[in-house]
């Protein structure tokens, strides 16, 4: 079993938003071919780490206290859940299936997928 590594969508969005811990993993676009490399073959500043799904779950909640989490609702369905926790001890749910249309994913690593992109577009730069 392995974790399960983010996009390259998922990458260049996480590091737009200030993702810069190393991973063993990079994404390259050359002339819009996308390539997964070691880290250590290609500029780290440049390109966006490979980060796995539950590295970058935990950053979101440590780094910005966005929760994001995704589970079942029929056998075959999966629904990403976001919520932004404040300091006062509130939070705010951002995304909370199965009451948004078109989340449904096939997988948990499907949702957990679009529930780390709607986390990462929290972020204000």
């Amino acid at each position: 079993m392995e974790d399960t590594l983010v996009t390259f969508e998922t990458a260049k969005l996480a590091k737009e938003k200030g993702f810069n811990l190393v991973c063993r993993m990079q994404y390259t676009d050359f002339n819009g071919v996308i390539k997964l490399q070691n880290h250590i073959d290609v500029d780290d500043n440049m390109f966006p780490y490979a980060s796995t799904q539950s590295l970058l779950q935990k950053w979101l909640r440590e780094e910005h206290n966005i929760h994001v989490s995704a589970f079942p609702v029929f056998s075959n369905k999966y629904f990403p859940t976001v919520r932004k926790f404040f300091e006062d001890k509130e939070y705010k749910t951002i995304l909370g299936a199965p009451y948004e249309p078109g989340y449904s994913e096939k997988t948990y690593e499907e949702a957990l997928e679009k529930g780390l992109q709607e986390g990462l577009k929290l972020i204000k730069i």
